[in-house]
């Protein structure tokens, strides 16, 4: 009785082939389904001045709590192969409410000394992330698999992918139908921190694959993800004769 309402629907957008397969199973066998992973405007980006002297970091943006992106993970590869790249450092824009959270990450960065390159922004305005993941070197998401990840596409990888720096993650979800390693993006398997670290380096060590890679994924971004793109397909998918 709960689904009953979804068997009056002729058409339905979601945000992944997941959800769809979710909702093909309550829906009329005639309803059509468009996957809606993510939806940013590229443009903006092009729009943020880029400072050369300002962007030797490697760039997380998000929600610290339970790890759920990993940012643990992250900040543990960072510190891994912190000594061979002295002059970068792992900014990591966002917070939690989850105070035990914040104290674990600030202890991990004191630990290893590398708290004056371990830069917490707290959270900023939406301009203010935009300047900071496009004056970057590398944008990441070590998110871990578990049960948010298996149907997931994180709306923040189109954030990156836009800003046309090279991204890193890990494979989970939904990430791998689109992003392909050393193709739009860097992309290793996830839980293994010295994997993850090993990639991180390799992308620092490789700045010219790395901006090829990154033009790749904007492209990406510019093709599925932009808005006026989405927006195009959305109309053609709400006319009467396809429905």
């Amino acid at each position: 009785e709960r689904f009953f309402g979804y068997r009056c629907i002729d058409g339905m957008f979601v945000m992944t082939d997941n959800l769809k397969k979710y909702y093909a199973e309550v829906a009329p066998g005639n309803c059509r389904f468009m996957v809606m992973p993510a939806i940013v405007d590229v443009q903006k980006f092009d729009k943020v001045e880029v400072n050369e002297k300002d962007i030797d970091y490697v760039t997380y943006c998000g929600d610290f709590g339970g790890n759920k992106d990993g940012v643990a993970d992250l900040l543990s590869a960072f510190i891994t192969i912190a000594d061979k790249f002295p002059a970068v450092k792992l900014k990591l824009i966002g917070s939690t409410s989850e105070q035990h959270t914040l104290k674990k990450l600030y202890d991990m960065s004191k630990q290893a000394n590398l708290a004056d390159r371990i830069i917490f922004t707290g959270r900023l305005d939406h301009q203010a992330v935009a300047y900071n993941l496009k004056n970057s070197r590398v944008l990441a998401l070590a998110r871990p698999a578990n049960k948010q990840a298996e149907g997931g596409f994180p709306s923040k990888v189109g954030e990156y992918l836009a800003t046309g720096n090279p991204v890193l993650v890990t494979r989970v979800g939904e990430i791998p139908l689109y992003l392909h390693d050393e193709i739009n993006a860097f992309s290793v398997e996830p839980g293994d921190i010295g994997l993850f670290a090993d990639k991180l380096a390799y992308i620092l060590d490789n700045p010219e694959k790395a901006e090829k890679v990154g033009a790749a994924g904007k492209e990406l971004a510019m093709q599925m993800f932009d808005y006026r793109s989405v927006a195009g397909k959305m109309i053609d998918f709400m006319r009467v004769d396809n429905m």
